[in-house]
């Protein structure tokens, strides 16, 4: 599971200049519709990174992997949401301080700017967050599957241990070989 590709470095980057423009933008009068643009790429960031992880978790849910493999990758994924958190932190609490101080009275357009790039900002940080969650579920429910104790049927009726033991003889011709020399 690589930790970073390229794609996800763009989206990323995406997501971060959004985050920077607006909690660095003292007065954003003047740049309203420059920091849309980057809002919809950055939203668009979102949903494409959101599309990749649940690729990833739906190609790990097909896989044979292990749940000790399963709980290695959303250990994996955790990383990357911490990582994640801390290099948000400072833009995403300006923009909680910003919509604080920001008065009611004040231009709606900009105070919808600010909140929406808020949310692009959590969103980008809940992704990772959620495919650990259910990474995690998934290891669990692999690892409840491998400890439950399965149990033979009792055979009903009769047993011809001597016709059975012909079509096993008949599945694998090389193992009768392999005992005849």
């Amino acid at each position: 599971m690589p930790d970073v590709d390229p794609d996800t470095a763009v989206q990323t980057e995406s997501v971060s200049a959004l985050l920077h423009s607006v909690s660095a933008e003292a007065e954003l009068t003047g740049k309203i519709s420059k920091l849309q643009r980057q809002q919809e790429k950055a939203a668009k960031a979102v949903r494409d990174y959101g599309a990749k992880l649940n690729t990833l978790y739906d190609d790990i849910r097909r896989s044979g992997h292990t749940a000790d493999w399963i709980l290695e990758a959303a250990n994996i994924t955790r990383q990357r949401e911490l990582t994640e958190r801390e290099r948000f932190a400072s833009e995403l609490s300006s923009l909680r301080q910003k919509l604080l101080t920001h008065p009611e009275s004040g231009s709606a357009e900009r105070r919808a700017l600010l909140e929406k790039s808020l949310e692009i900002g959590e969103a980008w940080i809940e992704l990772p967050a959620q495919l650990h969650a259910r990474l995690i579920a998934l290891a669990d429910e692999r690892r409840a599957l491998a400890n439950k104790i399965r149990r033979a049927q009792p055979i009903q009726g009769e047993m011809q241990s001597k016709a059975l033991s012909r079509q096993i003889i008949a599945r694998f011709p090389n193992i009768l070989a392999e005992l005849a020399k």
